[in-house]
């Protein structure tokens, strides 16, 4: 009889450490929930400053368009895209939730043979300044080293 206790106090043991487990696993995936929809707000926020009249932006539902105006709502921020080309201009009204990001995209750029050479030019300026700026850096040091040598001739006269 004694045996059989020892058993169910083992098994409702293993019970109450199981249950607290479950709980620490919600609790924990609930924190993890809060932060990560916290974040995400936070970025929400930081990108939508940059929702001005001239921007380039992109809809949930994938249409690109500018910004012409945007007008403040009970509901919220309200703006006025236009989209299309020179020919066939349309224009939406969106609410600031329905705009997903920024459009930073470019055409791609390809060679006679087919290659893309979209940021070729970027970069070459980008070698260009950087080279430039190497090219600075090694002047300044030479005139150091110029005029330390003229102030040690001076200093020995």
């Amino acid at each position: 009889m004694n045996l059989l206790l020892e058993e169910n106090a083992a098994t409702g043991m293993q019970s109450w450490i199981l249950l607290v487990i479950i709980l620490a696993l919600f609790v924990f995936m609930f924190i993890m929930s809060f932060v990560r929809n916290k974040k995400a707000a936070t970025e929400r926020q930081a990108m939508a400053e940059n929702f001005k009249v001239g921007a380039k932006i992109m809809t949930t539902a994938g249409v690109f368009g500018t910004i012409i105006s945007v007008r403040e709502t009970t509901v919220g921020k309200i703006y006025l895209i236009e989209t299309g080309d020179e020919t066939h201009k349309s224009y939406l009204e969106i609410h600031e939730d329905g705009i997903s990001n920024i459009d930073n995209s470019r055409n791609v750029v390809l060679d006679a043979d087919g290659n893309d050479i979209t940021f070729a030019e970027e970069d070459k300026v980008e070698l260009q300044t950087e080279t430039q700026q190497d090219a600075d850096e090694h002047e300044k040091e030479l005139e150091n080293q110029l005029n330390a040598t003229k102030k040690n001739k001076k200093s020995k006269k």
